[in-house]
């Protein structure tokens, strides 16, 4: 069966972003045939997950027009029998709807299609869709950590850096100041600092990140078990 893949090790090219180099090992399918890295792979399900529960919250809100209402039940539809092209289809058609809705809705929009996106492995292409999501509401810190995440993925360690500052110091000025969101934005920018090469800068952020998840994650928590 041609579907079927040797299960023996194999060496899989990556050429994603700034991975460059050939591994050895045993992977699923679905990782050997899109050919980028497990830990990318991995980053595309969170995304997915993360697109899935913003659905669930949309079909919630009443102030939805019927036709915005009507493409999202089709989008997750479409989910749901694993048709991703015409899953990308209906969430880039919601995001059309919306140009006339307040600007606030749209970049929402923007950054459930970038989610998307990147759970299909289309890195760019989600990067430049947060990317106007982050022009179109400059001042979230949240679509600006996810656009550091997404910079991250594409290699623009600078870009990544730049954009982390930003989001710590909205964080910042928000009151009550969410620690979960600085503690993102901070190892963003620890990331941002690590793979630029500034390692004694990414020390700091990256500590700091740290405890703050293990306050109010606990020490259990998987995100503190992988750190």
């Amino acid at each position: 069966d041609n579907n079927e893949l040797d299960k023996q090790s194999k060496n899989v090219s990556i050429n994603q972003g700034n991975y460059n180099e050939n591994i050895e090992g045993n992977y699923t399918q679905n990782t050997v045939n899109i050919g980028v890295s497990p830990e990318v792979y991995a980053e595309a399900i969170k995304q997915g997950e993360e697109a899935k529960r913003k659905l669930e919250e949309l079909k919630k809100d009443r102030s939805l027009s019927a036709t915005a209402k009507r493409v999202l039940a089709e989008a997750e539809e479409a989910q749901e029998n694993e048709d991703n092209e015409l899953y990308l289809e209906k969430i880039q058609e919601y995001s059309q709807i919306l140009n006339d809705e307040p600007i606030k809705r749209v970049a929402e929009a923007k950054v459930l299609e970038g989610q998307v996106l990147f759970s299909q492995i289309n890195l760019k292409e989600a990067q430049e869709a947060v990317e106007r999501a982050v022009e179109l509401n400059p001042n979230n810190p949240e679509y600006l950590i996810t656009l550091g995440e997404y910079l991250q993925w594409n290699g623009k360690y600078q870009e990544m850096e730049e954009v982390s500052l930003k989001a710590v110091a909205l964080v910042k000025e928000q009151e009550p100041i969410d620690k979960i969101l600085l503690a993102n934005s901070l190892n963003n920018l620890g990331i941002g600092y690590q793979y630029g090469g500034k390692y004694d800068l990414a020390i700091e952020p990256l500590q700091q990140a740290l405890e703050m998840r293990k306050k109010q994650l606990g020490e259990e928590h998987f995100e503190i078990k992988i750190v």
